[in-house]
C-alpha cells in the first residue's frame, strides 16, 4: 500500500523543536539509584512545525486532503528539509487542526508531527 504524500502546494515549515522519546522506564529502588531502561528500540520523534497555505483555495484543498485522504490520523510521507530532502513517514500527533489567517491570502496552522525513528 502506498502512503499518501503531503500536498505539494502547502509548505510544511519545520521549527527547531524536536523531541526524541525512547519511553524510558524508570524504577525507583528501595536503596541506591533508580534503574532505567528504554521501552522502545526505535525512538518516537515529535517535531513542531507550521503548515502554510498561500491562498484560501490551497487551504481548502489541504483541508479536503486532511479530512478525506488521511482522515486526520493516517501516516503520510513528506520531504524533510532538515534531513536533506529525505522522505520521512509521519502522522499528525494531534488530530485537531486550527488555522489562523495571517493576511488576506496567507493561512497558517501550528502542528506537531511524529515519526518512528527518522532521525
Amino acid at each position: 500500500m502506498t502512503l499518501p504524500i503531503f500536498p505539494s502546494n502547502i509548505r510544511l515549515v519545520m521549527g527547531y523543536d524536536e523531541e526524541v522519546d525512547l519511553g524510558i522506564d524508570r524504577t525507583n529502588m528501595d536503596g541506591g539509584i533508580a534503574k532505567q531502561r528504554p521501552k522502545y528500540s526505535i525512538p518516537v520523534v515529535v517535531r513542531k512545525a507550521k503548515i502554510v497555505a498561500q491562498s484560501f483555495s490551497d487551504k481548502d484543498e489541504f483541508d479536503r486532503w486532511y479530512i478525506h485522504v488521511i482522515k486526520g490520523s493516517a501516516w503520510f510521507t513528506y520531504q524533510d528539509p532538515l534531513r536533506g530532502g529525505a522522505t520521512v513517514t509521519v502522522r499528525f500527533k494531534n488530530p485537531s487542526l486550527s488555522w489562523t489567517m495571517v493576511s488576506r491570502h496567507l493561512w497558517e496552522s501550528n502542528v506537531e508531527i511524529e515519526s518512528i525513528g527518522g532521525i
